[in-house]
Parts: structure tokens; C-alpha cells; sequence
């Protein structure tokens, strides 16, 4: 499936079901068309710039202006979706995120450069009808979330929020750093070996299909504590559910490329094993997991 402009009756459709379900215009520019709702997902459906860039300034001119909706058969969503991709069978999700200045609304990742730049999950969809899909399904997860997830805070991998990206290191100590007060940053630790960066993160950021290979082979049982969510919580909340955690650190900007690398494991486990880099030097790192299942033996 390839991105296209929609014919004006297929953009009618679009917007009738966007309205449909509560969704309205929060912002209009060349780019993207921002929507909003009550309950709802917020989501960025892609315009045609080249058309669109008469509307968007008229908009600058006047608030009031009238505007036409010329989109293509792309739209964005929270990156946190593309862990969800296997439940959209309607819409076509690239596998990663991506970057886009104008997608205020969602989280924020730092680029090779240096720079915060917002990121969204970018899907394909074919007409109105898979479009509508999509739309339904989005908001089936956002209301099961209750909040969770979708938000502005990725799990706590990237945020619009100060303190939550990085940590300071200790001046002197190789291979060691320091914890923010915010205990979302527990998620992003990074430290320093020799001249080179190198992270361990959510795998939210990375390829979501190492995640499900990950998970086919270790299943979904805490890999420190042997916590199920889904014997705690029962079938219909916990099934499916758990974190993934790398091993092993990737280098600042690599691109993770093993599912070997990846372990299931619970929340607070895996708040704690990050916590626990501090206390190890680099060599150790491999033996994170049974040092953090050693240390809850004798807790």
C-alpha cells in the first residue's frame, strides 16, 4: 500500500467519520490536520501540502477562515500503538517511529543531533472504511489503557517533561550515572564507556516485531521474578501483557537487531534492573538479570 492524495470524495468520508465518533479540528497546517475528542486518541491525518498551504495561511491571517481538507491516506498516531500494530488489520503501521515537528501533542525523542523532536506512529490506510476501523480499535485500546498508555510520558522513554531523557553522570566515574528524581527516567539510563554512549531503554522505541519474536520464544513471565500478569490479573486484563528489556546495552543510535538480546519482565523488575546499572560496572551488565533475581532470593 503507498501513500496517495484522496480523491475529495474519499476525504469527505474521512472527515464524516472522524465527526462520527466525537473527533474535532484542534489544529490545521500545511503538514498535518490535528483532531481531538472527549475520551478519544488524539491523531494527525497527513494533508496534501501542496494544496493545503493556501488554507494554512489564510488560518495565520484569520482564525476564523474557512478551510478545505485535502489529505492523503496517511495518519499518525501515539508511538505507543506501534506495539499494538497485530490488532490493526485495517491500517498498514510503518515499523518504526517517526519524527515530525508538528506532532505537538505527542512525545518527544532526541535525534542524532541533539534535538527533542516529536514522534508518532505513521499508518497507511486503503479508504474510509479501513480508516474507520482503525479509528475504533484506537480508541478501544486508549480506553482500556485508562490512561496508562497514549499519553505524553512514554513509558517514560521519552516526555515533553524536564529530567525525564537523561540522567547526569557522576563527574569521574566511568560506566556510572546518576538517577533523576523522576522516577520515569528509571526507563532511560544512560551510561558512558570510554568516549561512547550507550543506553538501555524500552524496546517501545525500536523494531516492535523483535519484541513479539522476543516474547514467542520466552513467553510472558517475569524473567528476574517469574511475575504473570496474566495469572494475577486474570485472562481479560493481564493476557499478553509485560515489558521487554535488552540484556545487553545498544550504542547510542544503533538499531536493535537481535531478539536474543530482549527478556520479558515486569514492572517494577524492570524499573529496579535499571536502577541496579548504577551499582555495576560494564562487565556485569550481562549478568544484570540474575543479580537482580539473586538480590530479590535474599530481599
Amino acid at each position: 500500500m503507498k501513500q496517495r492524495n484522496l480523491t475529495p470524495a474519499e476525504v469527505n468520508d474521512v472527515v464524516r467519520e472522524l465527526k462520527k465518533r466525537g473527533y474535532e479540528r484542534a489544529k490545521y497546517n500545511a503538514k498535518l490536520v490535528e483532531f481531538t475528542g472527549n475520551g478519544l486518541p488524539t491523531l494527525y491525518v497527513v494533508n496534501n501540502e501542496k494544496d493545503a498551504k493556501q488554507y494554512a495561511n489564510a488560518l495565520k491571517e484569520n482564525p476564523n477562515a474557512s478551510v478545505k481538507y485535502v489529505f492523503k491516506n496517511s495518519v499518525y498516531f501515539h508511538p505507543d500503538y506501534l506495539n499494538e500494530i497485530d490488532k490493526f488489520p485495517t491500517l498498514q503501521f510503518e515499523a518504526e517511529y517517526r519524527r515530525h515537528s508538528n506532532l505537538t501533542k505527542f512525545p518527544q525523542k532526541e535525534g542524532e543531533n541533539g534535538k527533542l523532536q516529536n514522534c508518532g506512529a505513521k499508518a497507511i490506510f486503503g479508504d474510509a472504511q479501513s480508516f474507520s476501523a482503525g479509528l475504533d480499535k484506537a480508541a478501544e485500546l486508549f480506553r482500556k489503557a485508562r490512561g496508562k498508555y497514549f499519553q505524553d510520558a512514554w513509558d517514560g522513554v521519552v516526555s515533553r517533561r524536564p529530567g525525564v531523557l537523561a540522567a547526569p553522570k557522576k563527574e569521574g566515574v566511568e560506566g556510572k550515572e546518576t538517577l533523576s528524581t523522576d522516577p520515569n527516567s528509571d526507563y532511560h539510563t544512560v551510561v558512558t564507556e570510554g568516549r561512547q554512549k550507550k543506553m538501555f531503554t524500552f524496546v517501545h522505541e525500536r523494531n516492535p516485531q523483535l519484541r513479539k519474536q522476543a516474547l514467542k520464544k520466552f513467553g510472558y513471565k517475569c524473567a528476574a521474578c517469574g511475575f504473570s500478569f496474566e495469572s494475577f490479573y486474570g485472562p481479560e486484563l493481564g493476557e499478553d501483557f509485560i515489558e521487554v528489556h535488552h540484556i545487553v546495552q545498544v550504542s547510542e543510535g544503533e538499531r536493535e537487531n537481535d531478539y536474543t538480546n530482549l527478556r520479558p519482565m515486569c514492572s517494577n523488575c524492570h524499573r529496579m534492573i535499571h536502577r541496579l546499572y548504577r551499582e555495576l560496572e560494564p562487565k556485569d551488565y550481562k549478568h544484570a538479570i540474575e543479580i537482580l533475581t539473586s538480590k530479590i532470593k535474599k530481599a
